[in-house]
């Protein structure tokens, strides 16, 4: 997880702002369409230094590195949204040696992903809590999504073997890929 928040802009007070109203944070919580990502938004963090391939906060979206968007791009995944975001430090320097954007991952109901032998098990307001066994169809063809309604540690990309290849091939770090016959669902920690 990253140890900072999203900004619209640099603030030089930033632990003092809200972040809780900006629409990245207070839209999924509340079932509100995501809105684009302004121009101009930044990471603002508790870090001295930034250097990973792709991080989430709270699952709501995702930081991800030059590196790994080429990888996105090869493969035509249909992101929801994508903008450069500067990550900086408390005082406003940049801790990250290379690019980053800001991300939304395309999210499925299981119904669209499901080959007709997957099994979820749902809590008792309707969400996925784990997932039993999941059978990818033939038919879909995002090569990394998530699923909608996923909770707690259960909510992370799921991506496919040609994704997994291409992501190795490009040396993307910090990401471990399961296999999904044999992952324990509650134990996968989100990227």
């Amino acid at each position: 997880m990253l140890n900072g928040a999203l900004y619209d802009r640099y603030y030089p007070d930033a632990k003092r702002v809200e972040v809780g109203y900006f629409p990245w944070y207070a839209n999924p919580s509340r079932r509100k369409a995501h809105e684009p990502f302004p121009a101009g938004v930044v990471f603002i963090t508790e870090e001295a230094r930034c250097d990973f391939d792709v991080r989430s906060d709270l699952g709501f979206y995702y930081l991800i590195s030059e590196r790994f968007g080429a990888a996105l791009s090869a493969l035509r995944v249909p992101m929801v949204d994508v903008a450069p975001v500067e990550i900086l430090s408390l005082a406003g320097e940049r801790v990250s040696g290379s690019g980053y954007c800001v991300s939304i991952f395309p999210s499925f109901q299981p119904d669209e992903v499901d080959g007709g032998e997957s099994a979820f098990v749902t809590g008792k307001f309707g969400c996925i809590e784990r997932i039993r066994k999941l059978v990818v169809s033939s038919d879909f063809s995002c090569p990394i999504f998530k699923l909608a309604g996923m909770v707690g540690s259960s909510n992370s990309l799921i991506c496919s073997g040609d994704f997994r290849d291409e992501a190795v091939r490009r040396g993307i770090k910090g990401i471990e890929f399961l296999d999904v016959e044999r992952v324990d669902w509650p134990a996968v920690k989100p990227v």
